[in-house]
């Protein structure tokens, strides 16, 4: 064979870098010693699974110019083993071409050469025409391209025969050494670690798609669980305001002009609701912000005494200076979710109790029913959100609205309830 040509490769060209490198120019240097070669193979690196071509056009390159080789293919088998095709090729006459080609070759015709692959051996053929294990190759891919000599070695994964890096040899036959057998099985070896990586580095990038679509839906279901609570919420204003425009229609001029303050007032709580349009699972808001519990209670009184009139009676008990870390509109919501949740535990009427009080660990604040209680084995789900004990007549996003708001606000919601006594929902926040 004459002289040998071969690609400059640098030991410290990174797959990132090896588009220039496989378009080197052809030196007159000689080819890399057999150690120096399977260092470069080992020196690659994949970042993700679309190097791993690129990564055996490298590898097949450095091999086909280290054994002098005309060609150096990458091949994969079928699952069932019934095909042989070639994902990558060196081929050493066309040095400035990586090519990758899909030609496939089937193996039912070829028994033997199928057994020897399948035997997880490397096939030295160095008569590729005359070894029993590759001569049925002759018709169909030897002669037409003009292999004398083959050298085979396997590729598992996770154990199996995944396919063969298969060195072909032109001109005439050769004899191939022990140390040149070896060097072709190390790069196999290579190579199919680095096809456990790339399908690992796939799996995995699979695995952060699938986490990001699922974190996508998770936003998806909460601005629709946002739209509905924050829809809950006005529709309980609404009924507030189509209550006292109803009893306005039967008043005189001067009680009218009451009433319609009263509505501007639930319309103005309606339009700060509506500035809350966001994720319910919104980070906590920003330090300083205080809003005096006691005083929102009692500028809401009119709305929630329309809310529970005719057949529900309010009562309130409020500190002074009760200020907790939230806004005015996050206790306007904390404030009408409970009292009409309270309102709907009791169907035939009753008294809703409103509590503020001052501890010694900050603010606490209590609604209180006098309705037939909570079971003990629904305890544990009345804050999530459809859940209702109500049928017909709650939504079930009421108390999931109190609890996102309260742990929004870093307040701690509890409850206690007894059957047939009622219920008491509180929050606290540290002061």
């Amino acid at each position: 064979m004459s002289k040998r040509c071969w690609f400059a490769v640098s030991t410290k060209c990174t797959l990132a870098q090896s588009a220039n490198c496989d378009e080197g120019t052809v030196t007159d240097e000689a080819p890399p010693s057999l150690d120096s070669a399977r260092l470069q193979i080992a020196r690659l690196v994949l970042d993700d699974f679309a190097d791993l071509k690129r990564a055996m056009l490298t590898a097949a390159r450095v091999s086909a110019t280290t054994l002098g080789v005309t060609r150096v293919g990458i091949w994969s088998l079928a699952e069932d083993r019934s095909a042989l095709r070639r994902v990558a090729l060196y081929d050493l006459g066309q040095p400035k071409e990586q090519v990758i080609a899909d030609l496939e070759l089937p193996l039912a015709h070829w028994p033997a050469y199928l057994a020897a692959v399948s035997s997880r051996r490397v096939i030295a053929a160095n008569d590729a025409l005359r070894d029993a294990r590759t001569s049925e190759l002759a018709a169909a891919y030897l002669v037409p391209h003009a292999v004398s000599s083959m050298l085979d070695a396997p590729l598992f994964v996770r154990g199996e025969v995944w396919g063969v890096v298969c060195h072909e040899h032109t001109g005439a036959a050769r004899i191939w050494s022990e140390r040149e057998i070896g060097f072709a099985v190390s790069v196999a070896d290579m190579l199919s670690t680095m096809l456990e990586q790339a399908m690992r580095l796939a799996i995995e990038a699979r695995l952060r798609q699938t986490e990001a679509e699922l974190a996508q839906l998770r936003r998806a279901e909460a601005v629709v669980r946002t739209a509905a609570a924050i829809g809950h919420d006005i529709n309980t204003l609404l009924q507030a305001i189509s209550g006292r425009a109803e009893l306005a229609v039967h008043y005189g001029p001067g009680r009218q002009s009451e009433v319609m303050l009263d509505i501007v007032g639930d319309c103005q709580r309606a339009a700060r609701i509506v500035g809350q349009l966001r994720e319910l699972d919104a980070p906590v808001q920003a330090l300083g912000l205080e809003s005096d519990v006691s005083f929102v209670i009692n500028d809401t009184r009119a709305t929630l005494d329309a809310l529970l009139a005719p057949s529900h009676t309010l009562t309130v008990e409020l500190a002074p200076e009760a200020r907790v870390p939230a806004s005015r509109a996050d206790l306007e919501r904390i404030v009408l979710n409970l009292v009409i949740n309270a309102k709907e535990a009791m169907p035939l009427g009753g008294a809703v109790s409103v509590v503020t009080r001052r501890t010694e660990s900050g603010v606490l604040l209590e609604v209180r029913d006098q309705g037939s209680g909570i079971a003990p084995e629904q305890a544990d789900q009345i804050f999530e959100p459809y859940f209702t004990t109500k049928n017909g007549r709650n939504t079930g996003l009421g108390l999931f609205a109190v609890a996102t708001i309260a742990r929004r606000t870093a307040g701690v919601v509890a409850f206690e309830s007894k059957q047939g006594v009622g219920t008491t929902v509180s929050i606290s926040w540290a002061g």
